[in-house]
């Protein structure tokens, strides 16, 4: 059954790139009165895959004074044609807004919300209008809120319209504005006016060119009944023909690279006030999460499962990974993860009632049971890769969605655990946890970076016999190690697996044999490394004097990763990785080595990825030995050329045959 996805307007997706091709659409820029070539189009020319384009898309954000307070207004409006089933997600929409800043009296509110659908039937078009009883508002999270609607009678062949807009008591913040969906954008437009009191930073990024014009203007405010006239800065962007921001599995948040304008407010200059300087620190951020009773206090209070580690006798443990280790056990006994990562707690004992947590939950009560026996334990914010990189120039809470623990084991060193990830271990975390920018909050409120990305990486050995027989059918045992982020996906893919026998399977398939026999040891403990023992049989070509068998069982890859002639973006890998791989072909009596793949080597410019394969002949066996790793998790899209050639050339040696001729 197809998930229904929602169209979140701030949100993260990932993406490819599309070849332009063939000629766009004309804006239609009137709405509430599509084309006849927008109600007749049936296929986007310049992605015609795509389930539904973006036709129009308008924002316009500026100032306004109500009730003696300043206010961002911002208006979006937005066109989409429904093109294919799929594409009648996009008929459900979702808009974040602010309910309250902790401590303040600040606000958004979302009004003004229309949609209609517009169909053809019997050659007319006919409209279907949203009414006040199809706005739903619902609770996010802390401070968070969600209005969502979906355009009534939308299906595919529609043109769909929806607008509405944005009050917002946080004059110093602008949303950034993102250009780019999930399916391609035909127009885009984004206007912005800034009176001269309010001073941003206003900056462009995306790797499609986008028009881009800075005008001077002004605008009359009225402030306690008298008429303030103040020059303006005007700021236009145009998009046209963007791609869409499809899935990739090696990009991780398509906002890091798409076209967006981020305004990054630094001060306030009113005349005849006084100037206040709105720039914050990370600090200040520290300051302040360490100061919120959903955050710094769920930090600080006791310990609620006391009895049971005294119980334990984890205090009396002398070694600080000891006692961790005793009370993550200990943890994942009371409470089970509801796959959620979140910023705020919950009170622990609401949560150990309930029994599932959020990895914050989790994390707080992990930290309290630390603090009870004696290890310093901190929060260690982030924002998880599919949010977004942390823009370090504007510090704001909302740019963090999660944390994880951070431990003290000496006065130098500290090691790092995500408490719901039950697959884990200390210093192995999920991929989207091994950020570059994470933020340690000592208990005193103090904080400093940490890269999660050089944490040690995963490690795979597999030392494995093959016994070949004079029909081509051979026989073999492996040994198979994973260690650390290995050992994590190890776990992860048994466990999403439907049974013991689908994992199995796919094992088999990497192998490239049939797996006979399995067995393990660790998948199911708190360990860093799982280990694996299989038996397997498969069968090479035969011929009456020649045997042809493919000597890269095991092998890292098994066809090129990389095949689009051109990339528009980066390539990020998930983890640090070295797979090491030893095996013994052991050659049926009365056959010899007639020709076999030559050694070979090869090393992206920068070192960060290279393999290397040998193979050794005797009398009786060959022995084979390969390595690949991977040491640097991005490439620009510039070093796409020779990614590509990387993965081209280790598949085509994986490849290769081993040919053995009777004597």
């Amino acid at each position: 059954m197809r998930t229904k996805r929602l169209f979140i307007v701030w949100a993260c997706f990932c993406l490819s790139s599309i070849p332009a091709m063939a000629q766009s659409i004309e804006p239609n820029l009137k709405f509430g009165k599509p084309t006849d070539q927008e109600m007749a189009m049936t296929v986007y020319e310049l992605d015609p895959d795509a389930p539904a384009v973006v036709l129009c898309y308008m924002t316009k954000i500026f100032y306004e004074v109500r009730n003696n307070s300043f206010k961002v207004i911002t208006d979006v409006k937005t066109r989409i044609k429904i093109l294919k089933e799929e594409g009648l997600d996009y008929a459900n929409v979702t808009v974040p807004y602010q309910e309250m800043e902790s401590g303040r009296r600040l606000k958004e509110v979302v009004t003004g919300v229309k949609a209609t659908a517009y169909n053809t039937e019997n050659g007319t078009v006919t409209k279907s209008k949203i009414t006040n009883d199809m706005v739903f508002r619902e609770k996010y999270e802390k401070g968070l809120k969600l209005l969502k609607f979906t355009v009534p009678q939308a299906k595919v062949g529609s043109v769909i319209e929806y607008q509405y807009t944005k009050e917002s008591d946080f004059y110093y913040h602008i949303d950034t504005w993102h250009a780019q969906y999930s399916i391609p954008v035909a127009y885009a437009s984004y206007e912005l006016v800034i009176p001269e009191y309010f001073k941003f930073n206003v900056e462009e990024t995306g790797a499609s060119p986008m028009e881009r014009k800075i005008e001077s203007g002004a605008v009359n405010l009225n402030v306690s009944g008298s008429l303030l006239h103040c020059a303006t800065d005007e700021y236009r962007f145009i998009a046209r023909n963007l791609p869409a921001l499809k899935d990739d599995k090696f990009v991780w948040c398509a906002s890091d690279f798409s076209n967006k304008v981020e305004a990054e407010f630094r001060s306030l200059e009113i005349p005849g006030s006084v100037y206040e300087d709105y720039t914050s620190s990370w600090s200040d951020i520290d300051k302040e999460l360490m100061g919120d009773s959903e955050f710094g206090g769920c930090c600080k209070r006791s310990n609620p499962l006391k009895q049971e580690m005294q119980a334990a006798g984890i205090a009396a443990m002398g070694d600080v990974r000891e006692k961790v280790t005793a009370a993550f056990a200990l943890l994942r006994q009371r409470l089970s993860w509801n796959d959620k990562y979140a910023i705020w707690g919950k009170s622990a004992s609401q949560v150990l009632k309930e029994g599932t947590a959020s990895n914050a939950d989790f994390n707080f009560i992990l930290i309290n049971m630390l603090s009870d026996v004696g290890v310093t334990a901190c929060p260690v914010v982030m924002s998880t890769r599919n949010h977004g990189r942390i823009p370090l120039t504007h510090p704001t809470i909302k740019n963090l969605n999660t944390f994880i623990v951070g431990v003290m084991e000496t006065d130098s060193t500290m090691s790092f655990i995500d408490a719901s990830a039950e697959q884990g271990y200390i210093n192995v975390l999920p991929a989207k946890l091994l950020v570059e920018q994470a933020r340690v909050i000592t208990p005193k409120g103090e904080g400093f970076w940490v890269n999660l990305q050089q944490l040690p990486g995963a490690e795979t050995s597999i030392r494995a016999m093959v016994k070949l027989s004079a029909d081509g059918s051979f026989t073999g045992n492996a040994k198979i190690k994973y260690e650390r982020s290995a050992a994590l996906k190890m776990r992860e893919e048994y466990r999403e697996a439907a049974d013991s026998s689908a994992y199995i399977r796919a094992l088999a398939k990497n192998v490239g044999a049939q797996v006979d026999s399995y067995s393990q040891i660790g998948r199911d403990d708190f360990l860093p490394t799982v280990e694996e023992s299989i038996t397997y049989s498969g069968n090479g070509d035969a011929t009456a004097d020649h045997i042809y068998v493919n000597p890269f069982l095991f092998r890292p890859v098994e066809d090129a990763l990389f095949k689009a002639e051109k990339r528009i973006l980066p390539i990020e890998f998930p983890f640090k990785q070295q797979v090491t791989v030893s095996l013994l072909l052991q050659l049926p009596d009365g056959y010899t080595v007639e020709e076999m793949p030559q050694g070979a080597s090869m090393t992206t410019k920068d070192g960060g990825l290279a393999y290397s394969v040998r193979l050794n002949p005797s009398p009786q066996a060959v022995a084979v030995k390969f390595t690949f790793n991977i040491n640097n998790l991005l490439y620009s899209q510039l070093d796409y050329p020779d990614i590509k050639t990387f993965f081209e050339n280790m598949a085509a040696k994986f490849s290769e045959m081993l040919v053995l001729k009777k004597n």
